[in-house]
């Protein structure tokens, strides 16, 4: 059925539509974050501001911590990925970070959002 070459009619692509929900959804604009655009430009926007801002710059490296004595305390990214995979990255992103303690705070929220909803 998928795969071949040949025409697909209004009923065979609403039968493939309705089967799978993320293509309806692409469709429908029905995401977590239905105006994303505008979202990440926020995000971007926020992400620069933080960057700029003097009370974020300065401390020390966690030198008692092996994989974070060897950082660069001038690299910095960030990232957000919806639960429905709308994905934006910014900053030195394509460098590898430790998760280190920042991995308790995505814990977090995770367990969070499973416990209230």
């Amino acid at each position: 059925m998928y795969g071949t070459k040949k025409p697909i009619y209004l009923e065979e692509f609403d039968e493939m539509v309705s089967r799978t929900c993320f293509v309806k959804r692409i469709l429908e604009n029905n995401f977590v974050i239905p105006q994303y655009p505008y979202f990440k430009e926020s995000f971007v926007q926020a992400y620069k501001e933080i960057k700029e801002d003097s009370q974020y710059h300065g401390g020390a490296l966690a030198n008692y911590i092996p994989t974070l004595k060897k950082v660069n305390p001038n690299l910095w990214a960030s990232a957000f990925c919806s639960a429905d995979g709308q994905f934006t990255q910014v900053g030195d992103h394509h460098t590898i970070f430790s998760m280190q303690s920042l991995s308790k705070v995505v814990s977090y929220a995770y367990l969070h959002s499973i416990y209230m909803s």
